[in-house]
């Protein structure tokens, strides 16, 4: 059976998700996070690709991206991709594969979708048990929206984080009770993505 064709979103917002073969981890050390910091910007800008939101696990990675086009998108993570992967092999004599086939890009088709989507990537942290306090997380863009700590990656906030607020600081109030109240849905959405990443 051949891939699925990926679907353009009307917004132009696509959450993007890729994971280690086989589940296993893809960052092991701080330096492994560091490093994809440095080479993911490198490989969006060239193509127009803007990041909104992020978090790095140790086995998987987040991405809120805005693009132009899917051929832009597929470009500059087929460049991420690869180049993190020349690092890994370098640093850990890595063979074979490391991710797990192609990375996922589901289409945000509504504006009003992108804060949950953001929501749903940097709670990441909190719902795999890494840390009980989301501000703790340093690989993920959570700080930055809600208190302006500097990110480790260039961000473009979205129109409906802009519209929380007529300041940062009542945007940033606004989106950390948006983010941290547990909702109804959590578990759910979370089972359904990880199904569909886990065996598309």
């Amino acid at each position: 059976m051949g891939r699925r064709p990926r679907l353009p979103s009307e917004t132009s917002y696509y959450h993007v998700v890729t994971r280690g073969n086989r589940r296993e981890a893809v960052f092991r050390a701080a330096e492994d996070y560091t490093t994809y910091c440095a080479l993911l910007p490198e490989a969006l800008s060239p193509h127009a690709v803007s990041l909104a939101h992020f978090c790095l696990m140790p086995n998987h990675v987040h991405l809120l991206v805005q693009a132009p086009e899917l051929a832009k998108l597929s470009a500059a993570m087929h460049q991420l991709q690869r180049r993190y992967w020349f690092y890994v092999r370098r640093q850990y004599g890595w063979t074979g594969h490391l991710w797990q086939g192609r990375f996922h890009s589901f289409p945000i088709e509504a504006e009003s979708y992108l804060l949950e989507a953001a929501r749903y990537i940097e709670r990441n942290p909190l719902e795999a048990h890494l840390v009980t306090v989301l501000e703790d997380y340093p690989w993920s863009s959570y700080r930055y929206y809600v208190n302006g700590q500097p990110s480790a990656l260039p961000l473009a906030p979205t129109p409906p984080y802009d519209a929380l607020g007529s300041s940062p600081a009542a945007r940033q109030r606004a989106y950390r009770q948006f983010v941290e109240t547990p909702q109804p849905y959590d578990r759910s959405m979370r089972r359904k993505l990880t199904l569909v990443t886990a065996y598309a």
